[in-house]
């Protein structure tokens, strides 16, 4: 596989609905609880791309802010953890 899609998971997924969270309730990189950078240190380099689809954060932000903040969060996670 050559690619890593990035997102991470809300805090308490366990007891969400799996599909509500993969539909529309992903949260920013380093934002949520998965332990992205342990993650993204044993993962061989490949590129990466933003998959984070989160409907409340698109009607806050509009389809242009929740970009940004797709990547500026991506970017902090990033840059704080040497990766």
């Amino acid at each position: 596989y050559g690619i890593i899609h990035l997102c991470d998971c809300p805090k308490g997924a366990s007891n969400m609905e799996i599909t509500y969270v993969v539909r529309e309730g992903r949260e920013y990189c380093g934002q949520g609880e998965a332990d992205l950078t342990s993650m993204l240190k044993a993962l061989p380099e490949h590129p990466c791309s933003i998959e984070l689809p989160n409907l409340a954060n698109m009607a806050k932000y509009g389809p242009e802010g929740h970009a940004k903040n797709c990547l500026d969060a991506a970017k902090k996670l990033f840059g704080e953890n040497n990766l």
